[in-house]
């Protein structure tokens, strides 16, 4: 029964896998290299605050731990100088690379500090310390709208413009009214002799005030009675010219 089960090979392949089966083989965009140790933070970041008198500090918590993987490793064979240009090259250029990490599968990295070591007790290898930085899109700060800011200045740019108009209103009522003002001083004057030479028709002002009211509210109406009067004026004085003409003659 025992051999039975041995002899399955799904079930030997299974006790023959071990973790080194899972491993991948590292390399940096694309250039492959051994790795023997490798060192990546975990837990968060932050600061450790110490009062005087105090026996009990304050861990102030900052955020995750950012995942710099540090890799010693080192590239081995008669073909090791090509390989390590080959690194060097894709190590040294710009942007972010694909690092096939063997026990953390790929990621995105930035290239940080790297070091090449050489040593003449040690022909056919270069030993290699690496730096790779996560490869985060930068996220820049979003502008929201401020809407009460934008409410405070619209209502005092609202204010500022109805301030403006009521300014520019009582200007314009301050010059009338020194306009009437100064009407009705010029007429104070004459107004006693404006109703004896224009009679009948003064009549129908009782003082200077209503023939300045009328003068500014409804100007036409007081040029049409000065236009009458004088026409019926000038009508009357014709006759009489006509009568002492005629007269004239006849005598």
């Amino acid at each position: 029964m025992a051999k039975r089960r041995l002899s399955n090979p799904r079930r030997r392949s299974r006790i023959m896998s071990t973790w080194r089966d899972s491993l991948l083989p590292a390399s940096f965009r694309g250039v492959g290299f051994f790795i023997e140790k490798a060192v990546v933070p975990a837990g968060r970041k932050g600061q450790l605050h110490e009062f005087p008198q105090r026996d009990e500090p304050y861990f102030e918590s900052l955020g995750k731990q950012s995942k710099v993987h540090t890799l010693t490793g080192f590239i081995v064979g008669p073909d090791c100088f090509e390989q390590r240009d080959r690194l060097l090259q894709a190590l040294e250029q710009e942007g972010a690379g694909e690092l096939v990490h063997p026990w953390l599968g790929r990621v995105q990295v930035q290239v940080g500090e790297c070091g090449v070591t050489h040593n003449l007790s040690e022909g056919g290898l270069v030993r290699l310390d690496l730096k790779f930085y996560p490869a985060n899109p930068l996220k820049f700060p979003v502008s929201t709208l401020n809407t009460r800011r934008q409410l405070l200045g619209a209502s005092e740019s609202l204010l500022d413009s109805a301030l403006r108009r009521y300014r520019s209103v009582m200007a314009t009522v301050d010059a009338v009214r020194i306009n009437i003002q100064a009407l009705r001083s010029a007429l104070s004057g004459v107004f006693a002799t404006i109703q004896r030479q224009f009679t009948p028709f003064m009549t129908i002002y009782s003082d200077v005030t209503a023939l300045v009211h009328s003068l500014v509210n409804a100007p036409l109406t007081v040029s049409t009675l000065f236009t009458t009067f004088f026409a019926s004026f000038d009508g009357d004085s014709r006759r009489a010219r006509r009568a002492n003409g005629t007269s004239s003659i006849g005598g």
